[in-house]
């Protein structure tokens, strides 16, 4: 049986985020830690129950990661499933967007690589422009 936390990643149900002791703390290291690109403690923090998908300021871990371009801590993040999709809640824009805009074209690389969906017409400019100045990742974007 899987149960859905707030934001939607699911839980075991011998886990549920009520079970986890100090929540709030462990989503706040992973916060930490993913806008520091720290994946030793990323892993640990997740080990231990930490919410992949888990906010601070409307930010998620991989949010955090694309923004100052992380790439280790995003795919680390990515395979443990945290939502490519997710809109970050002041502005909208997702963790593809943020890679973009601050020039981190490797995260965006990853994130497109690994499915996140290229929704505006601003996110396809960009994803177009990557695709000029990095031939040799074209295909990735194709």
């Amino acid at each position: 049986m899987i149960d859905k936390s707030e934001s939607g990643s699911p839980l075991s149900s011998e886990k549920s985020q009520a079970e986890v002791p100090y929540q709030k703390e462990l989503d706040t290291a992973l916060l930490n830690a993913a806008e520091r690109g720290d994946t030793t403690v990323i892993s640990a923090c997740l080990k231990k129950g930490a919410n992949v998908n888990c906010k601070r300021e409307g930010y998620t871990p991989l949010h955090l990661a694309a923004i100052k371009g992380h790439l280790s801590a995003a795919r680390l993040l990515i395979e443990k499933s945290a939502d490519l999709d997710c809109k970050c809640d002041d502005i909208q824009y997702k963790p593809l967007e943020y890679a973009l805009f601050h020039g981190k074209d490797d995260v965006a690389l990853l994130l497109v690589e690994k499915g996140a969906k290229v929704e505006t017409l601003n996110v396809q400019n960009a994803i177009n422009r990557l695709n000029k100045r990095n031939k040799s990742n074209a295909e990735i974007l194709r």
